[in-house]
């Protein structure tokens, strides 16, 4: 969650309702086929709606005429059907007109649907607008049947957009009547007249969603799936599913996603073993789900290729006294005791782990064990890591592996001065295991979210505060051979695989500063282990902003390589249905950022931060976990040019004062490593 409550449905519905969401990028018009003929007379385009650029299915709309001052709304009257022109006035929900998409229920409103008009005050609460004869008036009657007789249709083109409200008006055209409805002067009766005429050409409304890219992020398989239809998608479930070796996994697209857009889907492929380095053949299916059961849509299997990540080039041993030298004397291990809290053990060769020691007394031995990985560039991708131990006393039990968060030395460290604590000082999510029932070495691959920290701790050694090992409910115990044991060989080991600078195709970055700025709090730097965040209206009802700084160290990445793509990738805690914009920011900033401080002694120009440019990418992030927002052309020359210049990189800022449902990320500070910000820098 941000700072404050989230704004709740009713009232993002009343705010697109009033046409207060102005931050929404248009939607683009597609082009009819040369052979559509539009409808005979221009003349007919003279209807507009009042509430914004696109007509929707259930928002209600003052309905305008460009040959009357008014709009047309309910009313009584002695002759004809009852209906008057009122003075333009801000639409109400007692006199305005609601339109249903029959053809596509709940989905934006396209020249191919047929429309049924209804009002919310008439003969009955509900009155649905239709053909009929009558003697006195237009052939017009009010039915309490819904009728879907109408369609709209666009001045440009022949098949109404969802921009057409805005761009020139449109016409409606009645398919009973054959015939469409104008203003005309009559002796009784409201100005409404009919103008008889063949029915307009129009494409098909559809939308096609297409997979068109296939790429590994961190041993994770990004799919880039593309609208090539000609309509937004439908906000009813899209299912992504993607196979790669007999395995399926399935994705959802729940948000609408406009005609060119593309949009990433992650895929953790979890329990999949997949061979470094070789080509891989994935088939991507799309299900595409109308709110009607029914619908125009792509169901192929799309087949695309890509190398499987974790290309790794070189691969370092690290054991004290004996690997990658002799010389490496880096590495740190030591027990400590439940029972004894004021102390570490005094045996200089032996490491214990146990969950009942002494016996029956449920006291803990946990083994903290830290390798120097200064031998590892810093600009390398880790892609696999595996702990190796000599065991001397087995055991049945199975003991787990979680990533140190607070530092400690061999000489001071006892069980009262580290006062282990989950997801205080230590992460509570295992990284490895091992189940020792034999004598001699074991080793202990670490998982995804093991790699991710100890990547995090080659790029950054400060936050390297090693590995614990234990087991809380074990009765069992088993004993390993410390750093200190007189055999080198047989002393704890870590080795480490990873790709080196020269030989990358993408490198993966963390941030060296992130943190929000509140409008609400303009003295305030917000961020840390609570989050990051965005919002355009926080709390609730405000209109203050919340946005994020993000800035990368870029000194590791090649100045001599031409960039291919790039994308940052968050950790989504609290999603959100709006759209959210990237910037460059214009000033360098410090830790203690704030809405008017870019530091403690710079005031911003523009408080919010100074923006430098245009957008540099969006995304709609609105699943919680992995999301990726890509970088667009500009984005990319921005990252080229603070590499060539590293001077002019003062960051980024993610943003939308627009937007009324808030996001939240986790920042660079959450204990977590694989939930940290990446950006994510691929070469040609």
């Amino acid at each position: 969650m941000t700072i404050y409550k989230k704004v709740l449905g009713g009232l993002v519905l009343s705010l697109i309702a009033l046409g207060l969401w102005a931050w929404s990028p248009p939607q683009p018009l597609f082009s009819a086929p040369a052979e559509a003929s539009l409808m005979q007379s221009a003349s007919d385009v003279q209807w507009r709606v009042l509430l914004g650029p696109s007509i929707d299915t259930l928002r209600f709309h003052n309905l305008s005429n460009d040959n009357h001052s008014g709009v047309m709304t309910y009313g009584s009257r002695e002759y004809g059907i009852n209906l008057v022109w009122k003075t333009n006035t801000p639409a109400t929900q007692t006199d305005v007109f609601f339109f249903e998409n029959c053809t596509r229920p709940g989905d934006p409103i396209y020249g191919s649907d047929l429309i049924a008009i209804r009002v919310s005050r008439g003969p009955r609460d509900t009155a649905y607008f239709t053909y009929g004869t009558r003697s006195n008036g237009i052939d017009m009657v009010w039915a309490e049947e819904r009728a879907c007789e109408f369609r709209f249709v666009n001045r440009a083109n022949a098949d109404f957009a969802a921009s057409g409200a805005a761009d020139g008006g449109f016409a409606i055209y009645n398919t009973r009547k054959r015939a469409y409805l104008v203003y005309g002067v009559r002796d009784r009766g409201i100005n409404l007249q009919w103008r008889t005429a063949s029915p307009p050409v129009s494409v098909q409304a559809k939308a096609d969603l297409v997979p068109i890219r296939l790429r590994w992020v961190g041993g994770q398989a990004v799919v880039t799936v593309q609208n090539q239809g000609n309509v937004p998608t439908t906000q009813a479930r899209n299912e992504i599913k993607f196979k790669v070796a007999s395995r399926i996994f399935t994705k959802v697209l729940t948000s609408r996603l406009a005609p060119g857009d593309s949009k990433d889907f992650v895929y953790a492929l979890s329990g999949l073993s997949i061979e470094d380095c070789q080509p891989v053949t994935v088939q991507v299916d799309v299900d595409r789900v109308f709110q009607s059961g029914s619908g125009v849509f792509n169901n192929d299997l799309v087949t695309l290729q890509a190398n499987a990540p974790d290309c790794a080039q070189d691969i370092v041993m690290l054991q004290q006294g004996a690997l990658p030298t002799t010389n490496y004397q880096n590495m740190a291990d030591v027990t400590i005791a439940q029972a004894l809290p004021d102390m570490p053990l005094a045996n200089p060769s032996r490491c214990f782990v146990d969950g009942d020691d002494p016996p029956t007394s449920g006291n803990d031995l946990v083994s903290l064990l830290r390798w120097d990985l200064s031998n590892i560039p810093r600009e390398s991708i880790v892609t696999s890591v595996s702990l190796g131990l000599y065991v001397t006393d087995e055991s049945q039990d199975t003991f787990r592996l979680y990533p140190l968060w607070s530092n400690w030395s061999e000489e001071n460290t006892t069980w009262r001065q580290m006062d282990l604590r989950p997801d205080k000082n230590y992460d509570s999510t295992p990284v490895g295991e091992l189940r020792p029932t034999t004598v001699g070495l074991v080793s202990a691959p670490l998982n995804s979210a093991g790699v991710e920290a100890v990547q995090s701790w080659v790029q950054e050694s400060s936050t390297n505060a090693g590995l614990l090992l234990m087991n809380s409910t074990a009765i069992d115990g088993m004993d390993f051979a410390c750093r200190e044991e007189a055999n080198p060989s047989l002393r704890p080991a870590l080795a480490v695989r990873y790709r080196l600078n020269g030989q990358n195709r993408s490198m993966l970055l963390r941030p060296v500063a992130d943190m929000t700025i509140s409008q609400a709090l303009p003295d305030a730097s917000i961020g840390g282990r609570s989050g990051c965040h965005a919002d355009g209206d926080d709390p609730p009802g405000s209109g203050n902003d919340l946005s994020t700084l993000l800035r990368w160290d870029l000194s590791l990445l090649p100045k001599n390589r031409a960039i291919e793509s790039a994308h940052i990738v968050l950790h989504i805690t609290n999603p959100s249905q709006d759209a959210y914009y990237l910037y460059a920011v214009g000033r360098n900033w410090g830790r203690n950022a704030s809405w008017l401080q870019a530091t403690e002694s710079r005031a911003w120009v523009q408080p919010g931060g100074d923006v430098s440019g245009g957008v540099l990418g969006q995304f709609n992030a609105d699943e919680s976990g992995r999301a990726v927002l890509p970088l667009n052309s500009a984005g990319l020359a921005a990252l080229r040019s603070w590499i060539d210049q590293p001077q002019g990189n003062d960051g980024f800022i993610l943003r939308n004062p627009s937007a009324v449902d808030g996001l939240d990320f986790a920042c660079s500070e959450t204990r977590t490593a694989q939930n940290r910000p990446i950006l994510v820098v691929e070469f040609k």
